[in-house]
């Protein structure tokens, strides 16, 4: 990495920093950390700023030459006390960066560049920063390979998304869907089966259904689920078996424990 080091900092270069509970900036997403940024620096994510203690930038020196980007990265040398007064709000670590959001693949091009049998997970409207944040971390460790997210979701690059995926959404493809339905019908086109998760009559047990072909896993909203109209577009409907008067749970979990079943069929 080529870079500049400043320990006067400008208004201008503050900016991605102030208020990040109200982002100003749409092409940039803030990462934080000691763990997140370190796995950053080994992504090829361009990285804008790095704003920073002089013991972080001292410990981190040897991971900054080593990353690899074409743009010069500018550190930002400053105390924590300063930094918080520019964030606005107390720090845990004084460690944080700006950085490019990354350009998506389309979702074509994302069942291109995946390999058989190709395992998705589609997302609709979720709301909560760290439900996305926990998806993408579980769809990363147990195998998905992309998370495809309409774009009435939150915006799985906020700062607290970002934060709770552990720094794994650099490693996964994320696809924002302008139209979350056609999404689907194109998974299909392309031979991949679409399973809703959602609790009726004609709903599979989750350990009954065939996983070993492509397929696609599509969650709905902490509030009201899926759609009709994508519950009616999905090749199936599975549903995770529970007892006692408990019927639902956290999508994470749900997304974990579907996940962890396609796993299981696959490795027999």
């Amino acid at each position: 990495m080529e870079y500049i080091i400043h320990h006067s900092i400008s208004a201008e270069q503050r900016v991605p920093f102030i208020d990040l509970r109200n982002p100003k900036q749409k092409d940039i997403f803030i990462a934080e950390t000691d763990k997140i940024i370190s796995s950053l620096l080994v992504s090829n994510l361009e990285i804008h700023s790095l704003y920073i203690t002089k013991a972080f930038f001292e410990s981190k020196l040897s991971e900054i030459k080593a990353h690899l980007q074409v743009a010069l990265c500018d550190i930002l040398i400053a105390e924590k006390e300063e930094m918080e007064q520019v964030v606005g709000f107390p720090l845990h670590q004084g460690i944080m960066a700006s950085v490019k959001i990354p350009q998506q693949l389309s979702i074509e091009q994302l069942i291109a560049h995946s390999s058989k049998p190709r395992l998705f997970v589609l997302l609709e409207e979720i709301a909560d920063a760290e439900n996305m944040g926990s998806i993408i971390r579980t769809a990363a460790g147990l195998g998905a390979q992309g998370v495809i997210i309409s774009k009435r979701s939150i915006n799985p690059w906020i700062r607290r998304a970002v934060r709770v995926s552990m720094g794994t959404i650099f490693d996964i493809p994320i696809v924002i869907a302008d139209d979350i339905n056609s999404s689907l019908q194109v998974l299909q086109k392309n031979g991949i089966k679409t399973f809703a998760t959602y609790i009726n009559d004609a709903s599979q047990c989750l350990w009954d259904v065939d996983f070993g072909s492509d397929c696609a896993l599509v969650f709905g909203s902490e509030g009201h689920g899926l759609s009709n109209a994508l519950i009616d577009d999905c090749d199936g409907l599975i549903q995770i078996p529970m007892s006692g008067t408990v019927d639902s749970l956290n999508v994470s979990m749900a997304v974990g424990l579907c996940l962890y079943e396609v796993n299981r069929q696959r490795s027999l």
